[in-house]
């Protein structure tokens, strides 16, 4: 049974309804779907085309069952009755139905018996629907299931399933599977399977029961949480269990553990995030079918003739519509009594009653995004210029088309790949690699999401999971710009708040991560304690809206940390900036050296003559644009401007002529004066802010693209002073000279072979585009920002071992290759450019590129200063390593690390009940311990340290960190305290010498911490101890089975939990190496289900 995906239908209704019932008619080659529009809609055969639809009830379809009689559908108050055409034959209301949830039917389709919430379970006669009988339910039915007309198996929102007798509907028996809820019952002759959920989650196993001797089997352990479970009629024993997520498998239950040639694992492929909690199978076992909450019905079959039945009857198909004679429109002598209308007294049919249809007004239009980012507010009114996109009192509605193909394209208008689910229409003509990206969290959070579908290259994106996360475009940049890469890596100091020191950590995970996404969190998290940045309104605590502009945004931050670098690496920088000299070859270069630019600026006043030179040392240029002026519109199009090259407009924002009125020191008092720049000394690497703040900005680029384009269609390709081709309105790369004392700005783009590494401004110095960020505008929200790299060869060469350049997107945690005619393509409203990084050709000859490590032992006895040193306890029994013990590659050393919540997560609570995490909680290193794991003074700790906190704690989580309240305060605190980066560095300084970490749980905490360590520099006891597709196991419950001791009995500690994890590793070596451990593994299992995974009471 070898199935696969192949058709999709998007289920029918006025609204985006869940899928509640997927049913197979066992007569006709139809397949019924209900929703919770109150939808009921059939399609026939395997290519799904629609067969009928019609609205059943005005409230969700909690069941369906298709009978010999017609289709018989359940409402929260009601039932009802159709033909298969969809024509009505009855409806029933009664006292009993309070709030109906579940329907099952009799093997002939003469009775259907229905309960929910109301203390009763009623059986009605589908023949001529009247309630023939009601008995005693407990009020909480959520599933019914009929056992070949002997009993009723009901499953209950508590956990239970009673079996009732058909005809007295009393109940005969009674079991208890689950501790919460009943997801799903199956009957198969005398087994009954159900599946369903504990007290926190869905149970990854089916309970299995014989109803011919009302006991229990052994449950079915399965490698998914199900939600829905069917048997396949034409295997016996064959089960089908589906996930929530759409995963799926049928196995065997007379094996023990699916594996191997019983089991066989699928997954539905989803076009939009869905969720899945129905599913039917064929009578003939070769199609299923699935149904989601987006409204989509999935069809598999395991051959491409698959039938439903295997002999079925014919359906009555509608009669085609007779075409009527063509009417001439603009024939004014055709009477218009030839146009044939109904006759009839009574009500149209169109005329429906209100409780079949809602009444749904036209919403409002959004405001324009222009009139909300230049709104001003006076008291409670605000007023902002007119945009003028739009005529007088008129505003444009889009017309909602209602046709199930349209409506099927608006809902799964998306590829396969989970980048493009979601969409709308304003992402329909953006690419997919530049679309925002979203993690999606699981109920394990983010271990089962596939990063590698984001980025199949080899280097390494950061995860937007946090609080101004919009900065990881800028932090793209500056890593793949190398000398700055090296300048960071090799800066140390001892400033808690440093943020060159926290750039270097970051680029160091950059340089080890294999393709794995990394985290800024560390970095950002120094960058919430500088004030600066709160000033320039450069932090955010929660996601900014859309009254936020990202591209304004982005060049501040980079203004911002560009100073703040500066400040950081040269305490001391004198105002006078030159370069040391070139052969030298300095180790590393300073910040400003690579951004600094020297600019001297005459002032000379218009009245007295009086004139004054200053200079300034700019890390940024910014441009200005050239205003509409009436000289400057094209002749051929008046609505255009003439064509201006970037080099002139850059040019010409450096060098601009501006009349000013400063203060002129011989007429005392502030006069006209004429400025005049000039440059004198230009930077290694020019770093440019686009400021296409603006829609007139951001017209201005792509009417200058658009000119550029039009010349090559027509075979006039524009050229510049110089006779170059210009295939882009952005030039690659650019050629500066200085000529007569007059600055001069080139595209040369098309002039290769400039390698001369002896460039100066009289000969021509030669800057290629490297980097730039782009705005991705979305028309609906933010946006966000994708940063465009050049990635030289040493960077290819270290990761994957080739010798090349390539050009890549960098959207958040997605990396893509592009052509670098994308990279420089601006001509879209969609695309609008940030910043632009231009480096110097000969850039990386004049730096010796070899990081200098800073591996100072002396780093593992830093602590904090404190104000009041009496504050602290008698030293705890920590022993620091001695220079005759410093660690060496492969030492084992015990790890663990304790936590505490920063911010809170948010989860959103859908309709069933169900949470989705939206965002995860913020957690904060609050203590690391590291222990000795040797066989010399093993388990003695020589790191205990508790990480000071600098910002407020939302929860301590005592219970399971041992962290109290005023543990991590300065100022009260007794406890041995050190800053994060002191913490941060004792941990890399142990990674750096190649020690191998021994703990529980290492890899969560690790990602806190914000640290990559290699896999082979760590053993993790929660994998070691560890079976595939099973639970993972608590410290506590492998401290009492392997080592007969007891640990966390009230709260935990972080010297014990390293302790008991190293001694754990020793018992897994001996284990293994007497070829006892899978066994031990096994037996372990065993006695963890006996005793329900908790550590029995002594």
């Amino acid at each position: 049974m070898a199935f696969s995906q192949v058709q999709t239908a998007y289920v029918g209704g006025a609204g985006p309804y869940s899928t509640t019932v997927v049913a197979f008619d066992p007569q006709e080659e139809l397949i019924w779907t209900a929703n919770t529009g109150g939808y009921i809609s059939s399609y026939h055969g395997g290519e799904l085309v629609k067969y009928s639809a019609y609205a059943s009830v005005n409230t969700p379809l909690v069941g369906l069952a298709a009978l010999p009689a017609g289709i018989f559908s359940v409402g929260n108050d009601m039932a009802r009755l159709h033909s298969r055409q969809g024509l009505g034959q009855y409806r029933i209301r009664h006292e009993s139905f309070e709030n109906l949830v579940c329907l099952t039917a009799s093997t002939n389709g003469s009775i259907a018996w229905v309960s929910g919430t109301q203390p009763s379970i009623a059986s009605i006669d589908v023949a001529t629907g009247v309630v023939t009988n009601v008995g005693t339910g407990t009020g909480d039915y959520v599933v019914l299931c009929n056992h070949g007309d002997r009993m009723i198996c009901a499953g209950t929102n508590s956990g239970k399933v009673h079996l009732h007798d058909p005809n007295s509907l009393n109940t005969i028996h009674s079991m208890e599977p689950y501790g919460s809820t009943v997801n799903d019952i199956a009957i198969a002759g005398n087994t009954l399977v159900t599946c369903g959920w504990s007290h926190r989650s869905i149970e990854r196993h089916l309970m299995v029961y014989d109803l011919r001797m009302l006991k229990s089997m052994a449950p079915y352990q399965l490698p998914l949480a199900p939600s829905a479970v069917c048997f396949v009629p034409a295997y016996a024993n064959n089960v089908m269990a589906l996930d929530q997520t759409g995963q799926f498998l049928i196995c065997n239950l007379t094996s023990s553990m699916p594996s191997g040639d019983n089991l066989m694992h699928h997954e539905v492929d989803l076009e939009a995030p869905s969720e899945f909690y129905t599913a039917s199978v064929s009578s003939t076992s070769h199609c299923l079918a699935f149904g989601d909450t987006n409204g989509v019905l999935h069809l598999w079959t395991d051959s491409e003739d698959a039938t439903f039945n295997t002999f079925s009857e014919a359906c009555v198909m509608a009669d085609e519509r007779p075409e009527l004679p063509a009417l001439s429109f603009d024939d004014l002598t055709e009477p218009l009594s030839s146009v044939p209308m109904p006759w009839v007294n009574s009500t149209p049919l169109s005329d429906m009653p209100k409780e079949m249809y809602n009444y749904t007004p036209r919403q409002n239009p959004s405001i324009d995004k222009n009139i909300l980012s230049s709104m001003k507010l006076s008291d409670f009114v605000g007023y902002a210029p007119n945009p003028r996109n739009r005529l007088r009192n008129q505003i444009p509605y889009k017309t909602a088309k209602t046709s199930r193909d349209t409506r099927y394209a608006q809902i799964l208008a998306t590829q396969k790949s989970p980048m493009n689910r979601g969409e709308n229409e304003f992402l329909k003509e953006i690419p997919k690699l530049y679309r925002p990206v979203k993690l999606r969290y699981s109920r394990i959070g983010l271990v089962d999401f596939d990063f590698k579908q984001y980025n199949h290259t080899s280097f390494s994106g950061l995860e937007i999971n946090i609080p101004n996360a919009y900065c990881n475009a800028m932090l793209q940049m500056l890593y793949f710009l190398e000398p700055l890469k090296v300048a960071m890596q090799s800066h140390h100091c001892d400033k808690s708040t440093c943020l060159a020191c926290e750039l270097g950590f970051l680029f160091n995970m950059l340089d080890v991560s294999k393709a794995e996404p990394c985290q800024a969190s560390n970095f950002l998290r120094i960058l919430r304690s500088v004030p600066e940045a709160q000033v320039m309104g450069l932090l955010f605590k929660k996601d900014f809206g859309d009254g936020v502009q990202l591209s304004s945004l982005i060049q501040r931050f980079s203004r911002f940390l560009l100073q703040q670098l500066v400040h950081d690496t040269e305490p001391k920088l004198h105002e006078a900036l030159h370069y040391p000299p070139l052969p030298n070859k300095p180790r590393s270069p300073t910040v400003s050296k690579l951004f600094t630019s020297v600019i001297s600026t005459l002032t000379t006043c218009k009245e007295c003559g009086y004139e004054e030179t200053k200079q300034q040392s700019p890390l940024q240029w910014s441009m200005t644009y050239p205003r509409h002026r009436l000289d400057d519109l094209d002749p051929s199009s008046a609505s255009r401007p003439a064509a201006r090259s970037f080099t002139d407009v850059l040019c010409g924002s450096l060098l601009r002529e501006q009349t000013t009125q400063p203060f002129c020191k011989t007429c005392k008092k502030h006069q006209p004066a004429r400025q005049v720049k000039d440059l004198k000394q230009m930077p290694r690497v020019l770093c440019i802010n686009c400021r296409a703040d603006s829609p007139m900005e951001t017209e201005f680029w792509q009417q200058q693209q658009e000119m550029v384009l039009e010349s090559l269609q027509s075979g006039q390709a524009m050229h510049n002073p110089h006779g170059l081709l210009w295939k882009s309105w952005l030039p690659s790369s650019l050629r500066v000279t200085q000529q007569a004392g007059k600055l001069c700005i080139e595209d040369s783009s098309t002039m290769d072979g400039f390698h001369d590494h002896r460039q100066d401004l009289k000969s021509g110095i030669y800057y290629d585009l490297v980097t730039s960020v782009a705005h991705i505008d979305d028309s609906q929200s933010a946006g966000c920002l994708v940063a465009h790299v050049r990635v030289s060869s040493n960077y290819h060469r270290k990761k994957e071992g080739t010798d090349h350049t390539q050009w890549y997107v960098f959207n958040d945690f997605s990396v893509s290759p592009v052509s670098q005619d994308s990279t420089v393509d601006f001509g879209t409203a969609w695309k609008v450019p940030c910043m632009l990084f231009y480096a110097r050709r000969d850039l990386n000859h004049h730096y010796d590129l070899s990081v200098r490590k800073h591996h100072d032992p002396s780093v593992l006895a830093a602590a904090m200063p404190r104000a009041n040193p009496a504050l602290m306890q008698v030293a705890p029994p920590v022993r620091l390593i001695q220079m005759d013990e410093l660690p060496q590659k492969r030492t084992l050393v015990g790890l663990d690390a304790e936590f505490v919540v920063l911010n809170n997560g948010e989860e959103e609570l859908h309709a069933d009940g169900k949470t989705t995490t939206i965002k995860p909680s913020c957690m904060g290193l609050a203590r690391i311990t590291a222990v000795r794991g040797g066989s010399k003074m093993q388990g003695a700790p020589f790191i205990d340290d508790h990480i000071a906190a600098t910002e407020p704690v939302v929860d301590y989580l005592t219970k399971y960190s041992g962290i109290k309240p005023g543990d991590l305060d300065p100022g009260v605190s007794t406890k041995h305290l050190v800053t994060l980066k002191q913490a941060y560095r004792k941990l890399k300084y142990l990674a750096d010498c190649g020690v191998v970490f021994v703990g529980h749980g290492l890899k969560k905490d690790f990602r806190v911490i914000n640290m990559l360590v290699p896999a082979d520099q760590i053993r993790d006891t929660v994998e070691l101890f560890h079976l595939p597709n099973q639970r993972y196991i608590s410290l506590r419950f492998l401290a009492w089975f392997f080592l007969s001791t007891r640990i966390q009995s009230v709260v935990h500690d972080s010297m014990e939990d390293a302790r008991t994890a190293v001694i754990l590793y020793r018992r897994y070596l001996n284990l293994k190496r007497n070829f006892q451990l899978n066994d031990a593994i096994k037996r372990l299992y065993v006695v963890g289900r006996e005793h329900e995974w908790t550590v029995p009471a002594s």
